[in-house]
């Protein structure tokens, strides 16, 4: 059962300056401390909008890390003086950038955590200026987040809303494969096997940038399907591929699912495959579709 315990009366703190008609109700149990607003004790009809506004930024600033110069992120770090550093900011660090004073190994205030937990929380990728709600998805589609080049040889990490440009630019002789493709040709490196070591070829369709992966053995092969953030899909995709020789014929499709990225590749047993390969690839058409 239930084990009673003294609920604590609800703390007010109240912010100086022109939040000091803005109070925050802390409410504390064993576990979780939460922070609210108390929407009936606004009473800023008589302070001008700019005069709020810097408050914020001032609020906003205190919070601010010395070295990604965002919000800070857990864990947090601070100096004796009270500077604060996001923990991933503060690695290899020694001393405070700011103060150039030791950081202490004090832990951090509650109190802190439930003021930033109530100031509007922005998107953790560089030069990314949305913010986000509690329960938005916003970050696992935001075209900042890093991600690589996966052409062979290249090294190139950016936000990965650039990765188009990038390969246009810096890979000029890449194909880039679009919604219809007849005839393309998957590359092998065996003269005798079709093995194929993580060969990957850049996709665009409908307006959103994908890696098609190929892979094989001596025994099958797979084709996987990664997605390059841009954005959330607001359409289901699927990806089909077509073999075709004098004789024969295989085709297959999937469809292309955001949760679950194991489910996004076509298997291919070789002695299916052996019909359709020459000394120079695979021959097959790729078609994307929507729905």
């Amino acid at each position: 059962g239930l084990t009673s315990y003294h609920q604590p009366q609800p703390a007010i703190l109240q912010i100086p300056c022109a939040f000091n008609s803005v109070r925050f109700n802390l409410k504390s149990d064993r576990s979780t401390w939460k922070m609210t607003w108390l929407q009936s004790t606004f009473k800023l009809e008589g302070v001008p909008q700019d005069v709020v506004t810097q408050s914020l930024r001032s609020v906003l600033d205190i919070v601010r890390c010395a070295i990604c110069l965002d919000t800070v992120r857990p864990e947090i770090v601070q100096c004796i003086k009270g500077h604060l550093l996001c923990g991933e900011c503060r690695k290899d660090l020694e001393i405070c950038p700011t103060c150039r004073q030791p950081f202490t190994g004090a832990k951090t205030h509650p109190l802190l955590f439930q003021l930033l937990d109530a100031l509007p929380q922005q998107c953790r990728y560089a030069d990314c200026r949305i913010y986000v709600e509690d329960g938005d998805c916003h970050e696992v589609w935001c075209g900042f987040q890093p991600t690589q080049c996966r052409i062979s040889d290249c090294d190139w990490v950016g936000p990965s809303h650039q990765i188009y440009s990038h390969i246009h630019k810096d890979h000029p002789n890449e194909i880039i494969l679009n919604e219809s493709n007849p005839k393309m040709k998957l590359r092998y490196y065996s003269r005798v096997l079709p093995h194929i070591k993580g060969c990957f070829y850049p996709i665009l369709a409908f307006g959103q940038f994908f890696w098609m992966e190929a892979n094989s053995n001596d025994t099958a092969s797979t084709i996987s399907f990664h997605i390059v953030p841009n954005g959330k899909l607001l359409e289901d995709y699927f990806f089909g591929l077509q073999f075709k020789s004098k004789n024969h014929s295989l085709q297959s499709k999937v469809k292309f699912h955001l949760e679950c990225q194991e489910m996004n590749f076509v298997y291919l047993p070789n002695a299916c495959l052996r019909y359709h390969f020459s000394i120079n690839g695979f021959i097959c058409n790729l078609y994307v579709t929507k729905s």
